[in-house]
């Protein structure tokens, strides 16, 4: 699989959330989560971000895989600790998805109980997180200055997403 470049007309698409935005404060989108995961059981969560992360993990919300790259809005954040978690490694250049992130990504996800340190940025990992993700599992990304994004996995869900990975280009625009 070749190196995939973020188009312009892709950037569009991917700016309304791909899945339920909960707004509010990180405590009000924290609770609207745990509501839902109550209901929907998930058996995998999946987490893109920083932001989200570190809200999930002070939550106490035990989260599969974590994708992080020690920044939160482009600015340089503490970098991640996490103890009792194998540890992934990857570069992904912004605005791509490389292929060797998301093999990373998929053995992150195979082992679970697991951290993606990315060196670069981390924000389109969240569509091969969504191809990655079992049924059912949730996949949560933050949606900058609005609130947290929560993808429930099925079928439609990836489908709509091949979708939009087709439509990214291996040339650098």
């Amino acid at each position: 699989m070749p190196k995939l470049f973020l188009s312009n007309e892709v950037r569009e698409r991917l700016k309304p959330p791909i899945g339920t935005l909960l707004t509010g404060s990180p405590q009000e989108t924290i609770a609207q989560l745990k509501k839902n995961m109550e209901t929907e059981r998930p058996p995998m969560i999946i987490c893109v971000g920083d932001f989200v992360s570190k809200n999930l993990k002070s939550a106490d919300i035990h989260v599969d895989v974590s994708v992080v790259d020690n920044k939160i809005m482009r600015r340089n954040t503490e970098p991640w600790q996490e103890s009792g978690k194998t540890i992934f490694r990857a570069n992904n250049t912004p605005g791509t998805i490389d292929p060797i992130a998301w093999q990373a990504l998929r053995e992150a996800v195979e082992k679970k109980n697991s951290l993606l340190l990315i060196e670069g940025e981390e924000d389109l990992l969240t569509l091969p997180a969504v191809l990655l993700a079992p049924d059912r599992a949730l996949v949560i990304y933050g949606q900058p200055k609005e609130g947290m994004v929560v993808v429930t996995v099925d079928s439609r869900k990836k489908a709509e997403v091949q979708n939009i990975i087709n439509d990214m280009t291996s040339q650098d625009r």
